[in-house]
């Protein structure tokens, strides 16, 4: 027993299985499929040619083992000798790779039935290059796609051109769709506003105008379904508001008729009432009895009038026109009446206001002024109103002439009468007088009945007295005192010009009291002015010397103007010396003030044109400073916008520019030029006194947050390397941790761009580790609920065909413990509790399998993925279902859930090979609906 138990195993070369008979020596040859030996093993499984041996040796660590099965099963493929259940028991980059190399076709049909997370993990994990390059030409979704992306950067080019060529075109089908979407919202709250905005005109146009915008678009049905309400709305409100602006239009025109009809009515009653007026006034007097009549006809015409306005239901405006002609009309009888009671007719009255009757003009012009005011047409008044009319404008215009003529005769006098009483208190008596003859004269063309003209001219000829009585008692003591004074001047020494100025004072005075006096005291006048020739001989030398003085300077200054004007007409004044052109300036009045005294009619002349040049020049050179100080105000104006800049580095560059400006700004006024330069330099001072005080503020504050950067980063990096639960605490505080490197701003900028690269990376990082290890376990969760489905249908196949059924204590708890397993899970509860009843027996295998294949199609329907071509029936069948009862536009995602809870409810009484096959699809539509 020993001896066989550690008897030597024969050891057999590849050339010797390769000779074995895949019959006669299939049970060694299965043996040596499993032995340790990779060479042996290999040669065994590809000389055995078994799916099965295959299969469990295609995921062996050797590559020698692993290949040799991987061949194994690409010819399997090839030949058909491998059905979909074999190829579902290997992993999906497994299956895919074989499909790959043996159907490429099929391996992408494959492709585009997987879930978007099954493509994603196999664009990120597929064995080969051309593996993963074709898994991510499928990707749809943009995050997929940027994860690819990162993972493949510097790794698999290849992949990295595929994915950002893919993901740029998923973007711009976004965008597309995302336009198209908001087009569409666009267009639907434009119809939904053509529903409820007020009525106009365009509305009809502008609906047009929306349906062919939709019409662009091409909408689905779904869509369609959506429009189709408010359009009709649209089109029901349109044909609303034509019917009723039809309506209203007919109603407009028919008062339109009345209207009109009212308007003729009105013509001819006002019409009828000025011919009849007009008979009136031809004869041009109204007696009573005539009178009585037309007060009768009058009241007649009102009466008709306004029966016709009732008849014609038009508003009772119309008649307002017709009372006021009435009116009018028996207002101008009235006063024909009255003028013919009281002067016997218009001629009566018109001879009585040419023999000056006012009473007779005024009443003519109230008769004849409404006439003219209201005749419609030339001729329309008899000739008789137009004569009176001619006459009564000559009688007025000769009064009006006569009256101004007055009335400018009484303000003359009055005018020369004030001017009189000023000049009488003022004292001066001679232009009293002169005036009070020119009153006279004026008081000849003032006819009588001016009394108080009359009394104010004798108060001032009695003023005018009173004047030349009171200057002739006064003034004679004043003209001895005068000659008493140039006596004492004569022999009084003192300076020529003083005595000179003593003479023309007494002089002045003299003249002053002469004023008015009518040439009296004439003795005494040639007294003073023999003494005032005495006392001024000493000064005819001294002001000859003047004279010549002021000659002298008149000239000097004559020459000192010639050579200004010669500088100003001579110098570039597109290119002035400008310290030059002050300091001619200045030495010019220097010299100017010197050259004094002149003659007064010299000064005159001089000054002006020395003034003249002196301004001309001048305003070239205050041109400039108002230029310079214009241009200084303006920098000062910059910087003072920079005072609260925030920006301090912008604010100083721009202030050293400002500053250099300012240099290259010319002179100012002296007054202007301290006070800017004080203004410019204190905002200067203040400005980098803030830059100092924030550098030194901000290098610290930076050093800071690089260490805290750096700081932040390891701890990422470190929690992106650990295990599941230190990833889960970490995300739970990543917004935290963004937050915090945020507010590490800012940093150095040589150091920034790399800083916030490791912090990307460190956060792509956990973000993908924590991500594909939910995806992982989120996949393994629906596998399990999956594969406990597949037991559970096959023992209710079992019970279908009668079969017992037994399940033990460990398979029931199995099947009833769905805690690790997704939510829905718990709907298979009763068909576990179902499998010992008589149902199974007396099931309706093609009903149920009827269910399972209804549901299936829905939901590859739900999901978005395509159906076989054999349900392309039934899927149409399903969706058209769907429209009719409005679910098309319900939630997917609830939609969804109610057709997976209600597909695990369905048991499994049908063949296995047809439920297998739904299984499967049921499952790629479940995973690709949640993690695509």
């Amino acid at each position: 027993m020993l001896k066989k138990l550690f008897k030597r195993q024969e050891v057999m070369t590849v050339e010797q299985v390769r000779a074995l008979s895949t019959h006669a020596d299939r049970a060694r040859l299965e043996q040596l499929a499993r032995q340790a030996d990779p060479d042996v093993r290999a040669a065994a499984l590809a000389h055995l040619g078994d799916v099965d041996f295959a299969l469990q040796a295609f995921a062996h660590p050797n590559p020698i083992i692993s290949e040799a099965a991987r061949a194994i099963l690409i010819d399997a493929l090839l030949h058909h000798r491998m059905d979909d259940g074999k190829l579902a028991s290997l992993t999906v980059e497994q299956r895919f790779g074989l499909l790959f190399e043996s159907q490429p076709e099929r391996a992408t049909q494959w492709l585009t039935e997987q879930p978007e997370a099954v493509v994603l993990q196999l664009a990120l994990q597929a064995a080969r290059a051309p593996e993963r390059h074709l898994a991510a030409a499928f990707l749809q979704d943009e995050e997929a796609l940027q994860q690819v992306q990162r993972a493949a950067k510097g790794h698999d080019n290849g992949l990295y051109k595929i994915v950002k060529a893919r993901l740029a075109e998923a973007r711009a089908e976004r965008r597309a769709l995302e336009e198209r979407q908001a087009q569409l919202a666009r267009l639907q709250e434009n119809l939904q506003r053509l529903v409820h905005s007020p009525y106009d005109p365009l509305l009809e146009g502008k609906f047009l105008h929306q349906q062919q915008q939709l019409a662009e678009l091409e909408p689905n049905t779904d869509e369609q379904a959506i429009f189709d309400p408010i359009i009709q709305q649209v089109q029901t409100r349109i044909e609303n508001e034509q019917a009723a602006e039809a309506l209203a239009q007919q109603a407009a025109d028919e008062q339109q008729n009345a209207t009109q009809e009212a308007l003729r009515v009105l013509a001819d009653t006002t019409t009828m009432m000025r011919r009849q007026l007009a008979l009136y006034l031809e004869d041009g007097r109204l007696l009573p009895d005539d009178w009585a009549t037309s007060q009768t006809w009058l009241e007649k015409a009102r009466q008709a009038h306004r029966a016709a306005i009732e008849r014609l239901q038009v508003a009772p405006a119309m008649n307002a026109d017709v009372q006021k002609t009435s009116q009018w009309v028996e207002q101008t009888l009235q006063r024909l009446h009255d003028m013919t009671a009281r002067w016997g007719g218009m001629s009566a009255a018109l001879a009585s206001a040419e023999d000056d009757d006012a009473a007779a003009l005024a009443a003519l012009r109230a008769l004849l002024e409404p006439l003219q005011k209201h005749q419609q047409e030339p001729g329309e008044w008899p000739e008789s109103v137009t004569q009176v009319a001619a006459k009564l404008g000559t009688v007025a215009a000769l009064q009006a002439e006569h009256h101004e003529a007055e009335v400018q005769a009484v303000r003359k006098v009055r005018g020369l009468l004030r001017r009189g009483r000023g000049a009488i208190r003022a004292g001066h008596l001679r232009q009293a007088r002169g005036i009070w003859h020119s009153v006279e004269e004026a008081l000849i063309e003032v006819p009588t009945g001016h009394d108080a003209l009359h009394q104010e001219v004798a108060d001032f000829l009695a003023e005018l007295e009173q004047l030349g009585d009171w200057q002739s008692f006064a003034v004679l003591p004043k003209k001895q005192a005068l000659i008493e004074q140039m006596q004492a001047l004569i022999e009084r020494s003192m300076h020529p010009k003083d005595k000179a100025d003593a003479v023309q004072q007494l002089q002045n005075e003299w003249r002053a009291l002469s004023r008015g006096d009518g040439g009296q005291h004439q003795t005494l006048w040639e007294q003073f002015h023999a003494l005032a020739d005495e006392a001024f001989a000493p000064c005819k030398e001294y002001f000859a010397e003047q004279d010549k003085l002021m000659a002298l300077n008149a000239s000097k200054r004559c020459e000192l103007i010639g050579q200004l004007t010669q500088y100003a007409e001579t110098n570039d004044w597109h290119n002035p010396d400008w310290a030059e052109v002050e300091k001619v300036l200045r030495l010019a009045g220097r010299d100017w003030r010197h050259y004094t005294p002149v003659k007064p009619q010299d000064f005159r002349t001089t000054e002006r044109d020395y003034r003249e040049i002196v301004e001309r020049i001048r305003k070239q050179l205050d041109l400039e400073f108002e230029r310079n100080k214009s241009e200084r105000e303006q920098i000062i104006a910059a910087a003072e916008a920079l005072r609260e800049e925030p920006d301090l580095r912008r604010a100083t560059e721009e202030l050293k520019r400002l500053q250099q400006a300012w240099k290259n700004a010319g002179r100012t006024h002296r007054q202007d030029d301290r006070r800017l330069w004080l203004s410019f330099r204190s905002i200067c001072d203040e400005v980098f006194e803030r830059r100092n005080v924030q550098q030194n503020a901000a290098s610290a504050r930076m050093e800071h947050h690089v260490r805290a950067a750096e700081e932040l980063i390891k701890r990422v990096e470190q929690a992106a390397q650990g295990d599941e639960k230190t990833v889960a605490i970490a995300l739970q505080q990543l917004s935290e941790w963004e937050a915090e490197f945020a507010n590490c701003a800012p940093l150095p900028k040589a150091q920034a761009p790399g800083l916030k690269a490791q912090f990307t990376q460190a956060v792509d990082a956990l973000k993908h580790a924590r991500q594909r290890r939910r995806q992982t376990a989120e996949i393994a969760r629906w596998d399990a609920l999956f594969e406990r489905l597949a037991e559970l249908a096959e023992s209710e196949h079992h019970a279908w065909q009668g079969k017992e059924v037994t399940v033990n204590t460990e398979q029931r708890t199995a099947w009833t413990d769905v805690a690790d397993l997704p939510k829905v899970a718990a709907r298979i509860l009763p068909r576990v509790q179902a499998l010992h009843t008589s149902d199974a027996a007396h099931a309706n295998a093609e009903s149920n399998l009827h269910l399972h294949h209804r549901h299936c199609v829905l939901m590859e329907i739900l999901v978005g993925i395509s159906s076989p071509e054999s349900d392309t029936a039934l899927r149409m069948e399903i969706q058209v279902e769907r429209l009719a009862e409005g679910m098309g536009q319900h939630n997917t995602e609830q939609a969804m859930q109610d057709a997976l809870e209600q597909w695990l409810l369905l048991p499994g009484y049908c063949p296995p090979d047809h439920y297998q096959d739904f299984h499967e699809r049921i499952r790629r539509a479940v995973l690709h609906y949640f993690f695509k």
